[in-house]
């Protein structure tokens, strides 16, 4: 007889914790609280009714779960710039609910969605200029997508085309003062040039030529071992 009235007890504080719930699919702490307690009038006794509002609890806890999960991913795409992507997980969840709140995300993303098309097609346009080896044109137009349209992978391509450029001065320093004959301020242009862009073959050949005009025959070889391991 105790346990029927502890069970009751718990099925009389699930069906009023079932009325507190505001149907808000972004908030499903009531009804986690009401299945818990028909969870444990479950377990002490045996009602069809119970055993349903148990199930039914579950159901909607896993829909609003899913409808949350799907809102959650829509905005942390929005957050990195793939508006596109957000937008799908928008559109899905308003499948599962229909509220103003994801309402309001889908118009925003379709606006937003046209400028990230329009920045992802700079993008190859700016990618294919620094393939072609037209580093500065190429960072003039990234600077100019990013102003309309900011997002990680543009900023650090930015920093990429920056380390490059900065490298390339270094190395036509070095090409200058090598015409003049300094070549102190060649090899230290050089090594400029390297500590951009270890990778910049041009900058190590020279240096090994430098040294072996000097009859620096040990720098000089351990230069061509660098161009050798980069090769």
């Amino acid at each position: 007889k105790m346990q029927l009235q502890r069970g009751e007890s718990f099925a009389s504080q699930g069906k009023k914790f079932i009325e507190l719930d505001k149907n808000d699919p972004f908030d499903s702490t009531i009804l986690i609280k009401a299945l818990d307690v028909f969870t444990k009038c479950n377990q002490l006794i045996y009602d069809v009714e119970y055993l349903g509002n148990e199930q039914v609890l579950k159901d909607k806890i896993e829909r609003r779960n899913k409808f949350q999960s799907l809102y959650s991913e829509g905005k942390s795409q929005g957050k990195k710039g793939f508006y596109q992507q957000g937008l799908s997980y928008f559109l899905e969840a308003e499948k599962i609910f229909k509220v103003a709140r994801v309402s309001k995300k889908i118009k925003e993303y379709e606006n937003l969605v046209q400028l990230q098309t329009q920045y992802e097609n700079n993008l190859i346009q700016i990618k294919h200029l620094a393939k072609e080896g037209d580093f500065i044109n190429a960072k003039n137009q990234l600077d100019l997508a990013l102003t309309k349209f900011s997002r990680q992978d543009g900023e650090e391509l930015r920093q990429k085309l920056e380390t490059v450029i900065n490298a390339k001065n270094e190395y036509r320093q070095g090409l200058l003062a090598e015409k003049i004959d300094d070549l102190n301020l060649a090899k230290k242009q050089y090594q400029l040039a390297l500590s951009h862009l270890p990778s910049l073959e041009s900058a190590i050949y020279r240096l090994v030529l430098i040294h072996i005009k000097e009859n620096n025959y040990s720098s000089a070889l351990s230069y061509l071992e660098k161009l050798t391991d980069e090769k």
